[in-house]
């Protein structure tokens, strides 16, 4: 759910100045939050986990999530709004007729 909120962010541009209904923004990129949130709290309540386990197993997903999220976008405070992946040269077509390809 933290790499959803992530991407959410990164593509409406939450932390951005200046945007286009920055509410509605920031509640897309909180509820996948809120939703992992209650689930980890009706485990909890539910007695099937400690809350130490809840913890910390959050604190690793969220931290792993984050790290694979910037395996492949900037960050979300970047000041331009970059490509996800840099575009590779095209390799030359090779069949026949690619004059007028």
């Amino acid at each position: 759910m933290a790499y959803l909120s992530f991407y959410i962010a990164w593509s409406l541009r939450v932390f951005q100045p200046k945007v286009l209904y920055p509410s509605l923004r920031l509640l897309a990129f909180l509820a996948p939050l809120v939703c992992a949130t209650l689930i980890a709290i009706s485990r909890t309540v539910d007695y099937h986990h400690h809350w130490q386990d809840i913890l910390v197993g959050s604190l690793i997903g969220t931290t792993i999530s984050y790290l694979c999220f910037r395996q492949s976008f900037p960050g979300l405070l970047e000041k331009k709004l970059l490509r996800c992946h840099p575009s590779s040269p095209q390799p030359e077509p090779s069949f026949i007729g690619a004059e007028n390809y």
